[in-house]
């Protein structure tokens, strides 16, 4: 629907109530995902190394790993 600012917001909301449940390891990518289409390449980083921190087993750090090699910046 490309309502980032609504869908970041919701994110940061379930972060905040479980910053160590079960969907944050997906909260976190998104948040860098939401970011990232809003053009703040800066709080994508620091999402994604957040969330490879605090998740580095998962398959979520996996993808930060990557969007992070690839360089955050906002695709056109």
């Amino acid at each position: 629907l490309q309502e980032f600012e609504l869908a970041l917001g919701e994110f940061l909301k379930l972060l905040e109530r479980a910053p160590r449940g079960a969907r944050a390891p997906e909260a976190l990518l998104r948040v860098g995902l939401c970011y990232r289409a809003l053009g703040d390449a800066g709080e994508a980083r620091n999402a994604w190394e957040r969330l490879i921190r605090e998740h580095p087993g998962s398959a979520e750090a996996r993808r930060a790993k990557t969007l992070l090699a690839e360089g955050s910046r906002p695709r056109r």
